[in-house]
């Protein structure tokens, strides 16, 4: 994904102008951002093609070029469109690996909600066809291309899906059993609602969480088991690398990988009062789920399982937040009263993960309070539903 000479970049544009191309601008962070739109008869074979050209300006030390987008997207998406290559290539940096998926999440977090079902779906269809289109030409678009589209293209197909169950904020008691449903789904299962409805009502009638027994049962329906929490090896988790790397490998095999974190990460609405009442010492966690694909790592939460928390594992600062996530539990227990926010836990959780000495051993007990789990078919069971 390189860089171009500031004269073809100067030319290009010479030649835009010459076309009357129309501009439009949009503001990103208080600068204005000007941009082409462009007949889509220019790139047929890609629809809602989007144009980037940028060189590095060493004597301002930053990139400079310009964007464009075709005429095919609504006038309303346009500047998201651009608003991913500027993140990419002015930003991030187009050497940096992951640039694409992490471009892509940080559109998806400023994008009006307004907007995002109408850009999901469209986005979606982008990469799904860019894929192929790099495929076809070698020569321009190596496999670093086409790695980078399809963990965006991950990103986005979680962003999207319709068929997960939503906690309602009012019952926070019964995170268990929309997350081992939605679990089930992403195997791509088809839970029967009656089952889904019954297995919620066991848990608020009886005011607890699932048993590892009322998990087994449910399972058993549709084929599936579950095991133990999984402990890596103790090796594999020295250094946030190596835990990274084994965390990646682990829940990219296995997913979804079952796992609770902090209550106070969760995507609950706050203003809504609980109508359940239970005791005050729980619930202390918040079981979600976790899947992952090409370095990207997908933490789907029952209040909002369409709004994922994202990690792109190729840069370093979600590395630790992952981590940080991963271990919430644990530092929810040693950091109360003073941690009283998501944002006070997650910076008392980065700067312990950030002491190389103290990591290994922070890991290790971090991971116990994760219970990370993933669900397996059972020998004589047949999955995909009833």
């Amino acid at each position: 994904m390189s860089n171009f000479e500031r004269d073809a970049v100067q030319k290009t544009e010479a030649y835009f102008l010459e076309q009357q191309f129309p501009t439009e601008t949009m503001e990103i962070d208080g600068e204005t951002v000007s941009y082409y739109v462009m007949p889509q008869r220019l790139e047929p074979a890609l629809p809602d093609f989007a144009f980037r050209m940028t060189y590095r300006d060493e004597e301002m030390s930053s990139t400079k070029g310009i964007f464009g987008v075709s005429d095919s997207v609504p006038e309303e998406l346009r500047p998201w469109w651009v608003r991913h290559e500027y993140e990419e290539f002015v930003r991030i940096g187009h050497e940096a690996i992951g640039c694409c998926a992490e471009a892509e999440k940080r559109v998806l977090v400023v994008i009006p909600e307004a907007l995002r079902p109408d850009y999901l779906s469209r986005r979606m269809r982008f990469f799904a066809n860019l894929i192929p289109y790099f495929q076809l030409h070698p020569k321009q678009y190596d496999e670093t291309f086409i790695s980078e589209a399809q963990g965006t293209l991950f990103l986005l197909q979680t962003a999207i899906r319709n068929d997960l169950v939503v906690q309602p904020s009012d019952t926070p008691i019964a995170c268990s059993a929309y997350s081992l449903v939605n679990a089930l789904t992403l195997k791509g299962v088809s839970v029967i609602r009656e089952d889904t409805d019954r297995l919620i009502g066991q848990v608020v009638q009886h005011r607890l969480p699932l048993s590892n027994k009322d998990e087994q049962e449910f399972l058993a329906q549709y084929g599936y088991t579950i095991g133990l929490p999984w402990a890596p090896e103790a090796e594999n988790i020295q250094t946030v690398g190596t835990a990274i790397a084994t965390f990646a490998t682990y829940i990219e095999k296995h997913g979804p990988v079952l796992l609770d974190i902090s209550t106070f990460l969760s995507k609950r609405d706050q203003s809504i009062v609980p109508r359940i009442c239970v005791d005050s010492d729980w619930p202390k966690v918040h079981r979600v789920v976790a899947i992952a694909s090409r370095g990207v790592i997908a933490i789907i939460d029952p209040y909002k399982p369409t709004d994922p928390e994202v990690f792109c594992l190729a840069q370093q600062e979600d590395q630790i937040k992952f981590l940080a996530w991963l271990c919430s539990v644990y530092f929810q227990e040693i950091s109360l009263p003073d941690a009283t926010t998501s944002d006070e836990l997650l910076s008392h959780a980065v700067s312990a993960i950030q002491n190389e000495h103290k990591f290994p051993m922070i890991a290790q007990f971090g991971i116990m309070k994760a219970s990370l789990q993933h669900l397996r078919e059972e020998e004589s069971g047949v999955s995909g539903g009833k």
